[in-house]
């Protein structure tokens, strides 16, 4: 609560925050994000099936999951946390 005082006193607007992790697990390494900027594609995983993505999409991939192959035309923004 001091923190969003302060952001407060200096014109900073949170709109949203988390703060903290009340239950102690360690955090997972490895997650991709996709965020699709221009374009239409298709993305297929180790379960064969594959999944159209637009321009505006966001794909979450969890660590381990393996790899994924995209084709189409498009501009990706990828993320790896």
């Amino acid at each position: 609560r001091a923190m969003l005082s302060h952001f407060d006193s200096q014109g900073i607007k949170i709109d949203m925050a988390i703060v903290g992790e009340p239950t102690a697990m360690q955090a997972a390494i490895g997650e991709r994000g996709l965020v699709v900027l221009d374009g239409v594609a298709t993305l297929q995983g180790n379960d064969e099936y594959k999944y159209p993505i637009l321009a505006g999409s966001s794909v979450f991939i969890p660590a381990g999951y393996g790899d994924v192959t995209i084709t189409g035309t498009t501009k990706i923004l990828v993320s790896t946390l």
